[in-house]
């Protein structure tokens, strides 16, 4: 009579080893901030259960450098099952933080192992982050537009490729048309182009930086002279 294959359970002991031999990171309630990240805040798990850092897409809850608005969800955590290590019903872990900022990842301390969630004690620390304020429309630029993103939490690239030119420099003239940069969402990768022809004065984000919906990306200053011929 065949039985129904069950998932073997997994001890403390086989995940101290798993970290031992390099394939795992287990962050306990303890967790030792380095020097160059002691103004970083801890964000921790409520609960002892599986930590789920990936969407059902595959895609990771939350990356270094990216940008949390309070109740943004960082990840999924569920309890342990008697028979088996398994998710019922996960609840959804959000970031709180000053109402009046922002959260910078500093660091991903908790990831899934091999694709699958982690098992975590109450208080382990999930990220590490820094309390930023937001970008915001800069001032006393009169006369220039202001180029801002049209997606929500994607990710700020001035080239096409690693090690390739930017798109444009501070002082580059444009066209209507022209690519200024990248954005990228969901791991797809789209232009933004410029809508008025004009010379870039400055470029407020930062390459790589996670950025949300109607940032500032840069400024331009159109030309007046294309305008009137």
């Amino acid at each position: 009579m065949a039985t129904e294959k069950q998932d073997p359970e997994v001890t403390l002991e086989q995940l101290e080893q798993l970290e031992e031999a390099g394939k795992i990171r287990i962050i306990g309630p303890v967790y030792s901030v380095a020097p160059s990240q002691e103004e970083a805040r801890l964000v921790q798990t409520p609960l002892d259960g599986l930590f789920d850092s990936q969407k059902p897409n595959g895609d990771p809850w939350v990356t270094t450098g990216q940008l949390l608005r309070n109740g943004d969800v960082i990840g999924k955590v569920g309890l342990k099952d008697n028979s088996h290590w398994g998710l019922y019903s996960p609840k959804p872990i959000h970031y709180m933080g000053p109402s009046h900022m922002r959260g910078r990842v500093v660091e991903v301390c908790t990831r899934n192992l091999y694709n699958k969630p982690t098992f975590v004690e109450r208080g382990a620390v999930l990220l590490l982050v820094q309390h930023v304020t937001p970008p915001q429309r800069p001032k006393g630029r009169e006369g220039c537009v202001a180029v801002t993103s049209p997606l929500a939490k994607s990710q700020f690239f001035r080239q096409p490729r690693p090690g390739e030119p930017p798109f444009v420099e501070v002082g580059s003239k444009v066209n209507v048309g022209q690519e200024l940069c990248l954005l990228m969402m969901m791991k797809q990768f789209s232009p933004l182009l410029s809508e008025v022809q004009g010379e870039v004065v400055e470029i407020v984000a930062e390459n790589e930086n996670w950025v949300d919906e109607k940032d500032v990306l840069m400024f331009i200053r159109p030309d007046t002279t294309a305008e009137s011929s």
